[in-house]
């Protein structure tokens, strides 16, 4: 079996594990606001987890609104301290508020650790009913422990710089990792639209925080506690090397704030998995192998592949075959253009992956296995038979003097975020018009698309587990590809 098969069979194994865990697929350091009076439809919420991380009091205030709704969490594991329940909402008291208590839960939006606990929003914020014009979210946490999240930061009106427990600090000491002490109110943030329809990984604990600016964004690296072959300075500087490499696509990263979680786990790949969310800001949950080589992290494609995901927007579940098919291509050509792999190896582990996803599936067009590919496994079909549509768009694309980087960067100004997926049929107008039918194809082929057609003209030819490069009518647009434009390794990661 190759590397590249045994990772393969590692990520369907890993799927289906987190899947029966009920981890299911979703898919920062801060710009700071400061605080206006209360709108009349605010709503101030305080936050105050126990010193187990096991257990969160919320208390939700204002003057307008005056009904919150469940979100992901059963009423099974709310105790209401304050306000009226009715049905699935909970009614403000007579002083506007609303308080009770969440029991945390392993699901598939909350990872308990000893030391930090990962817990989206979704599982023990109520969402306000109705208008509602701003709500801000203040921590108050025990002595010792932190917060980290991908929203916008709130200090007080003189903008003086915060850390993660709200304490102001000095401009020079507000990016040094650490501890620090704790502060009567706690870090307080103001939820971003997007925070109270999505998602967004949320941590709590003892853990060691970065920050960094790549280009237009806010990056925050939060370490869990953990044997890691890797050093926190590297740890940054791969993951600043990835938001930058995938900024290169578009021409700028598609979020302004980035939280990217790594947490140790048994495995000797570099990064073993990994969840996209984007409630708010990009957050990023990375499960980083303990008994990976030191040194490895130019192996590692699961980062790459992840952040990727933030270059399209949400799409229904049978479209599914078209976003993993993006985040598949670029986690090769990307890690290609960044000297991570050779083009060789990179077109070595593109064949192979098709190769894997011809063995792969159950027979049904690609677009059904999308849809069910949770269940059935179809993993490697789904993924690798998106990228075999991604490489024959991008081939027709340079054949009309374009790309599909140029598609992707039209995609993300005229394709609005929000909380609505997006078709496929939509997004690849989007992309390009002229690609529809080409997409309508590969989505309902039941049949493995001719990818050794497109490997030929691009002149590689693969034997005994590597790939040759033989002149060919596409040679150039080969090379092309793997090259990509300047802009890349021009662009200057600011600490």
């Amino acid at each position: 079996m190759t590397e590249k098969n045994r990772q393969i069979t590692a990520l369907e194994g890993l799927l289906a594990g987190f899947l029966l865990l009920g981890f299911g697929w979703l898919a920062g350091c801060a710009a700071r606001v400061a605080p206006r009076p209360p709108a009349p439809h605010g709503v101030d919420v305080h936050v105050a987890p126990d010193t187990g991380l096991r257990q969160l009091r919320v208390e939700a205030c204002s003057r307008g609104v005056t009904r919150y709704r469940r979100w992901a969490t059963p009423w099974t594991r709310v105790t209401v301290e304050e306000g009226a329940r009715e049905g699935d909402v909970l009614r403000a008291s007579a002083r506007g508020c609303v308080a009770y208590r969440v029991a945390l839960q392993a699901s598939r939006s909350t990872l308990l650790g000893n030391d930090a606990v990962v817990s989206a929003q979704s599982e023990w914020l109520l969402r306000p009913v109705g208008q509602v014009d701003e709500v801000r979210v203040r921590f108050a946490l025990p002595e010792g422990l932190r917060v980290a999240t991908p929203w916008p930061a709130l200090v007080d009106q003189h903008d003086a710089p915060q850390d993660t427990r709200g304490r102001h600090v000095s401009a020079a000491s507000a990016d040094t990792p650490g501890t620090p002490e704790t502060d009567a109110e706690g870090a307080a943030f103001v939820l971003p639209s997007l925070a109270l329809q999505l998602p967004s990984d949320v941590l709590f604990g003892r853990f060691e925080l970065s920050r960094r600016v790549v280009g237009v964004t806010e990056l925050q690296v939060a370490r869990v506690a953990g044997p890691l072959p890797h050093g926190q300075e590297e740890l940054v500087t791969h993951i600043a090397r990835a938001v930058e490499l995938v900024a290169s696509v578009g021409g700028a990263f598609p979020s302004e704030r980035v939280l990217a979680v790594v947490w140790p786990s048994p495995s000797d790949q570099p990064v073993q998995f990994g969840l996209t969310k984007r409630g708010g800001g990009a957050s990023i949950l990375l499960f980083f192998g303990e008994n990976a080589a030191a040194g490895s992290l130019a192996d590692d494609w699961v980062t790459v592949h992840e952040l990727a995901h933030l270059l399209h927007p949400l799409v229904p579940s049978a479209d599914r075959w078209l976003t993993e098919g993006i985040a598949t291509y670029y986690q090769e050509v990307l890690r290609a253009r960044a000297g991570w792999k050779t083009p060789a190896v990179a077109w070595t582990r593109i064949i192979e992956g098709f190769e894997a996803g011809r063995r792969g599936g159950t027979g049904r067009s690609l677009r059904d296995e999308a849809l069910g590919m949770h269940q059935s496994a179809a993993y490697t079909r789904v993924y690798w038979g998106g990228a075999a549509f991604v490489l024959a768009a991008d081939l027709q694309l340079r054949a009309r003097g374009s790309s599909f980087d140029e598609a992707i960067a039209r995609c993300l100004r005229e394709v609005q975020r929000s909380a609505r997926p997006v078709s496929a049929q939509e997004l690849v107008r989007a992309l390009d018009p002229q690609l529809l039918v080409l997409a309508e194809e590969y989505a309902a082929r039941s049949e493995w698309a001719p990818t050794d057609a497109l490997l030929s003209e691009l002149g590689l030819v693969y034997a005994d587990g590597a790939v040759q490069f033989v002149d060919a009518p596409g040679s150039d647009v080969r090379d092309a590809i793997m090259r990509g434009s300047t802009g890349a390794s021009r662009q200057r990661v600011v600490e």
